[in-house]
C-alpha cells in the first residue's frame, strides 16, 4: 500500500509542545492516541493507512512527554486528567469540537477518563489493552521488564531510534509511576455515556484480559467487547489486517450492529 499524504506540526497547548500528524477531509475525525513510550509513526501507520481519508479525518499526537513531545520530561502527578484536558485544548485548536477517540494502553487510560469529564466532545470510544486499575500481578510484570537491557532486540529496535541514551529513564519513570498507582479510573467509568468498544487481546499479559477487560465491560454502561484470540498486548498491530478493516471500520462505520457479545 502506498504512503498517503499526511501533515505533520506543533502545537503549543498550555506551554507543551505538541507533535502531531493528521490525514484525511473526511466528517468523522478520529483521534489516535498512542501507548506508553508510543509515537504516531511507531503505533499508527497501519491505522493511517486503512481509513477512508474522504469519509475520515485522522489525527495522532505523540503524547506529553514522549516521543517528539519531548522535553520537557513527563509529570505524572494528575497526568491522566491533565492529558485529557490538554487533548480538549489541543483538539479545539485544530478546529474540532465532536470527535472519537481510539486510546491504546496508557492512553486508553487518558480517553475514558476524558469521555467521562468531557461527554460534549465525545463520538465514540474505542480502547483496547487498558485498565481502570494497576494490581499486584501487573506491577510484579512490569517490575521484570524495567530493565531495558533485558528487552529484545526487535523491542529494543522500536524504541531505541526515538530516545536514544534516555529509554531507560523515560521507561523506568513510568514502569515507577505504575507501581504507585491502584485505582485511579473506576470512579470515571460510570460517567462515561458515549457508545464504546473494547478490544483486548487474549494473551496480554501486561494488562491481562481477566480482570481488565471483563471489569471494563461490566462498568462501562452499553460497553461492547472484542477479544483477540491469541493476541497479545499490541492486537491492533499483531492482528492488524482484523482491527484496522473490520473491527474498527465496522465500528465507526456501523456502530455496534454487527458486534452482540
Amino acid at each position: 500500500m502506498s504512503e498517503i499524504e499526511r501533515e505533520t506540526g506543533r502545537l503549543d497547548v498550555d506551554g507543551v509542545n505538541i507533535y502531531y500528524e493528521r490525514a484525511g477531509t473526511g466528517e468523522h475525525v478520529v483521534l489516535l492516541l498512542p501507548g506508553v513510550l508510543g509515537t504516531v509513526q511507531i503505533e499508527f501507520k497501519l491505522q493511517f493507512q486503512a481509513f477512508d481519508l474522504s469519509k475520515f479525518t485522522l489525527v495522532s499526537w505523540d503524547p506529553p512527554g514522549f516521543g517528539l513531545s519531548r522535553p520537557p520530561e513527563r509529570i505524572y502527578n494528575n497526568c491522566y486528567i491533565r492529558d485529557g484536558d490538554l487533548i480538549v485544548k489541543f483538539m479545539k485548536a485544530l478546529g474540532y469540537e465532536k470527535y472519537s477517540i481510539m486510546g491504546f494502553s496508557d492512553s486508553g487510560r487518558t480517553s475514558m477518563i476524558l469521555a467521562a469529564r468531557y461527554p460534549e466532545v465525545m463520538r465514540k470510544l474505542v480502547i483496547w489493552g487498558t485498565c481502570a486499575f494497576i494490581g499486584d500481578k501487573e506491577k510484579k510484570t512490569l517490575s521484570l521488564c524495567k530493565d531495558v537491557a533485558g528487552w529484545s532486540n526487535d523491542r529494543k529496535n522500536i524504541f531505541e531510534p526515538v530516545y536514544k541514551e534516555d529509554l531507560q529513564m523515560v521507561w523506568g519513570n513510568w514502569v515507577d509511576f505504575n507501581n504507585r498507582l491502584q485505582d485511579f479510573a473506576t470512579p470515571y467509568l460510570k460517567d462515561i455515556k458515549c457508545p464504546t468498544f473494547i478490544l483486548h487481546g487474549e494473551s496480554d499479559i501486561v494488562t491481562p484480559m481477566e480482570p481488565h477487560a471483563m471489569y471494563l465491560k461490566k462498568n462501562i454502561s452499553g460497553a461492547r467487547l472484542v477479544i483477540f484470540p491469541k493476541a497479545p498486548h499490541t492486537c491492533h498491530q499483531e492482528k492488524a489486517s482484523d482491527f484496522k478493516c473490520n473491527q474498527t471500520l465496522n465500528l465507526v462505520n456501523t456502530g455496534f450492529t454487527s458486534y452482540l457479545n
